[in-house]
C-alpha cells in the first residue's frame, strides 16, 4: 500500500486540526521543530502530524533556550522588530555571540565566555533556528490574543442583543479576527527553513504548504534553473470537515478510497523519479476524478479548497541550495530527482 506522507514548509507549528483537510490524502504530515523535543502541549494531538528537529542543538540547547527567554523579556527592543524586513536581514547575518552579548549587556550582566568558536555553518543553522522559533512564538501569541479578543467580541455582541431583547446569539466563527498581525516576510523565513532542510537526513518525496507565497518562490527558483515552468500534475479537492468528526470520517474515507490513494501515490512516485511525463499526467487526471467521486460518495462537502501538485525539473535539494546560496549538503538519495510540491489553495 502506497500511503503518501509529506513535509510541511515553512511553518513549524501545526496540529491535526490545522491540517485536517490534507490528512484525508496524506497518511502523515511531518514538520520541523527548530530545537529538540520541547514541553508537550496537552491540547495538541500528534496522531498524524509529527515534528522533529532536523539539526538538534544537543549541548547548545540550554544556551538557545536562554536566548529565547531573554528575547521574550525584551519584546519592545527585540521581538516585535525581529520579523520586520530590515530586522530579518539583520538577524540573518549577525554573529551569534554578538546577539547574546548585546542582550546580556542590556541587563547589566557579563556575557558568557565561549571556549569554542562556532563554524560558519553552525552560525547559519543557529540563526535559522532562531528565526523559525521567533516566527513560531509570534504565531502562538497572535493566536492566543485573537482567541481572547474574539471571545470578548462575542460576549459584547450577545450582551448587546440581550439588552435589545433579541434572543439570537452570535456564532464565534462569524466574528472577525480581533487583530490583524503584522505580516511576516516570507522569503527570509523560507531561507531559514531551507538551511535546516539541507542538513536534514530524513528522506522526503513531497513537500506541502498552505503558504502560496512560499510555494511561488520555490516554483520560480525551479523555473530559473530549468528555463521552463514546473508542470502542474493534479488538483485534488479537499473535504470541509469539523474537527469533532475528523477522526471517524477520515478513517472511513481512507478505507473506502484506499485503492485510489494507492494509485495516486504510485503515480507521484513515478513523477518524482521520471518527471511529469504525459502518460503519468493523464493517469493522474483520471485518478483525481475518481478521488473527487469518492468524496461525493462519502457525503463529504468539498469545493472550497484543493491540493494542487506540481512537479519540478530539479530536486528540492538543488532548489534550496540555489535559493539559500549554499552547497547541497543532503545525503545522496534523500531527495528524488524531481521535487513535488503540494499547495493548499482556495478554489476560485
Amino acid at each position: 500500500m502506497n500511503n503518501p506522507t509529506s513535509l510541511l514548509f515553512p511553518d513549524t507549528l501545526i496540529t491535526d486540526e490545522s491540517m485536517r483537510r490534507e490528512l484525508f490524502f496524506f497518511e502523515q504530515i511531518m514538520f520541523y521543530q527548530p530545537i529538540e523535543q520541547e514541553q508537550e502541549n496537552p491540547e495538541k494531538t500528534e496522531q498524524f502530524c509529527h515534528g522533529y528537529p532536523p539539526a538538534p542543538l544537543k549541548e547548545d540547547r540550554e544556551r538557545f533556550t536562554l536566548l529565547l527567554q531573554e528575547l521574550k523579556g525584551h519584546e519592545k527592543e527585540f521581538y516585535n522588530g525581529m520579523l520586520s524586513s530590515m530586522s530579518l536581514e539583520y538577524l540573518e547575518n549577525r554573529d551569534t555571540e554578538t546577539t547574546l552579548e548585546l542582550i546580556m549587556n542590556m541587563q547589566g550582566k557579563p556575557a558568557p565566555n565561549r571556549k569554542n568558536k562556532k563554524t560558519e555553518e553552525e552560525k547559519i543553522l543557529w540563526q535559522a533556528r532562531l528565526m523559525l522559533k521567533l516566527a513560531e512564538i509570534r504565531q502562538q501569541e497572535d493566536s492566543e490574543i485573537d482567541k481572547v479578543l474574539n471571545s470578548i467580541a462575542v460576549k459584547e455582541k450577545n450582551l448587546f442583543k440581550q439588552i435589545k431583547g433579541s434572543e439570537e446569539t452570535t456564532d464565534d466563527s462569524a466574528v472577525p479576527p480581533g487583530i490583524i498581525p503584522a505580516p511576516i516576510k516570507v522569503e527570509p523565513l523560507l531561507r531559514a527553513w531551507g538551511h535546516l532542510f539541507l542538513v536534514d537526513e530524513q528522506p522526503i518525496r513531497i513537500l506541502n504548504t498552505t503558504n502560496d507565497e512560499a510555494a511561488a518562490i520555490l516554483l520560480d527558483v525551479d523555473e530559473t534553473l530549468a528555463k521552463q515552468a514546473p508542470k502542474k500534475l493534479s488538483s485534488l479537492p479537499l473535504p470541509e470537515i469539523n474537527m469533532p468528526e475528523f477522526a471517524s470520517k477520515r478513517k472511513t474515507f481512507r478505507r473506502e478510497a484506499a485503492a485510489v490513494i494507492d494509485e495516486i501515490g504510485k503515480l507521484f512516485h513515478q513523477a518524482a523519479e521520471n518527471g511529469a511525463e504525459d502518460a503519468t499526467c493523464l493517469e493522474l487526471e483520471q485518478a483525481a476524478a475518481e478521488w473527487a467521486g469518492k468524496i461525493a460518495e462519502q457525503g463529504l462537502n468539498s469545493g472550497r479548497t484543493a491540493l494542487d501538485f506540481y512537479c519540478c525539473s530539479n530536486s528540492m535539494a538543488d532548489i534550496f541550495s540555489h535559493f539559500c546560496k549554499t552547497k547541497n549538503k543532503r545525503k545522496q538519495g534523500s531527495c528524488p530527482t524531481h521535487a513535488l510540491l503540494a499547495i493548499r489553495r482556495k478554489i476560485q
